[in-house]
């Protein structure tokens, strides 16, 4: 544990002061940190520097290490309640296809609970996730609630809907979440007194139905590449070099990458 504190007192020292810089370096920026799997590089909040943060630095390293390591490196902002307004759309528009992701919300009465999402959200009827999801509380006291497997209700989101609930949930059944946070008024939310999803679950909550103080979600690791980027990743060289196709042609050379493309989708 003594280790633990003097690499995190390091860390701290280093972003917030810039002590471990070479000789004669004047420059303000501090060197990145030495251990990220430790305390999280923040990405995105570098506009926003009266940011009304409600956690600590205790809980992020704490939260983090629970996290599977290789997104341990990095917490991308995706929404703030405070910063980007009270809206479920808003918030949705954010959150979607942006790899893993931390949920964090802070209740009227001050509890601040949360839950890991291991997928991407995404709007639709059906859950997703996997079983290397997991709830949390850090206030008024830190524990973790580790999946059992027993069912995949991992993580639901819906919106503009008839038939279906509209709203975010993480761990159990419709109208008995573990964590309900209401699409329609947006501010309002659920916890249930019990949920077979998590293992030794509790209320996250003080109350069974809760308001919204402050909700945060942010993305953990690097952010997933989209369907353009991915496909770009995957153009041979040949194709943006016309010029070397031709002479390969003329040479009677064969172009190997050819042959191991992928067909296109029917």
């Amino acid at each position: 544990m003594n280790i633990l504190l003097k690499q995190l007192a390091e860390l701290v020292f280093v972003n917030l002061y810039g002590i471990n810089k070479k000789q004669g370096d004047e420059s303000p920026t501090p060197l990145p940190p030495m251990a990220p799997s430790l305390l999280p590089i923040p990405e995105g909040l570098d506009p926003m520097p009266d940011y009304p943060a409600f956690i600590d630095l205790s809980h992020i390293v704490w939260l983090n290490s629970h996290i599977p390591q290789k997104h341990q490196h990095k917490w991308r902002f995706l929404f703030s309640s405070h910063i980007h307004g009270e809206s479920f759309s808003t918030m949705a528009g954010r959150i979607i296809d942006q790899g893993p992701s931390i949920l964090i919300i802070e209740d009227n009465s001050g509890h601040i609970f949360g839950g890991f999402a291991p997928e991407s959200w995404s709007l639709g009827p059906n859950f997703g996730g996997t079983d290397e999801s997991f709830l949390f509380t850090v206030a008024p006291k830190m524990r973790v609630y580790p999946a059992t497997t027993y069912n995949n209700h991992y993580q639901y989101m819906n919106h503009h809907t008839k038939t279906l609930p509209n709203g975010l949930l993480m761990g159990g059944q419709f109208n008995f979440g573990a964590i309900w946070v209401n699409a329609d008024p947006f501010g309002e939310g659920s916890s249930a007194e019990s949920c077979s999803t998590y293992r030794n679950y509790r209320r996250l909550s003080k109350d069974p139905t809760f308001r919204i103080r402050s909700l945060e979600v942010w993305g953990v690791g690097d952010k997933p590449l989209s369907v353009k980027e991915s496909d770009e990743r995957d153009v041979s060289v040949l194709d943006t070099n016309p010029e070397a196709k031709a002479i390969l042609d003329m040479a009677g050379r064969t172009r190997h990458s050819e042959g191991i493309r992928e067909p296109p989708p029917l």
